[in-house]
């Protein structure tokens, strides 16, 4: 799997793509899998909602604006609609 991480830019900001989320552990690894045929590192973490729990599967992170716009256009490409996080530093 390719590595999206280098050295923090200067002003500290991280940017992460949320590919999508998912109430199915299978359906999760399935899409995270897809992704990394894409050349791209995702990874696939867990969060509750109430009582339910949800699989997100995230690409990056990415140390500037310019990766993480290009991540996403390679996710649009290959039909998925990726949301931005900047992380804090």
């Amino acid at each position: 799997m390719a590595s999206n991480a280098a050295a923090p830019a200067a002003s500290g900001l991280r940017f992460l793509l949320q590919a999508g989320s998912y109430s199915s552990a299978e359906q999760a690894a399935g899409v995270r899998d897809k992704i990394a045929q894409l050349g791209l590192g995702a990874s696939v973490q867990t969060g509750q909602v109430g009582d339910k729990t949800w699989y997100r599967v995230q690409v990056g992170p990415f140390n500037d604006s310019t990766q993480a716009s290009a991540a996403t256009q390679k996710l649009q490409a290959a039909g998925f609609s990726p949301l931005l996080r900047r992380l804090n530093p």
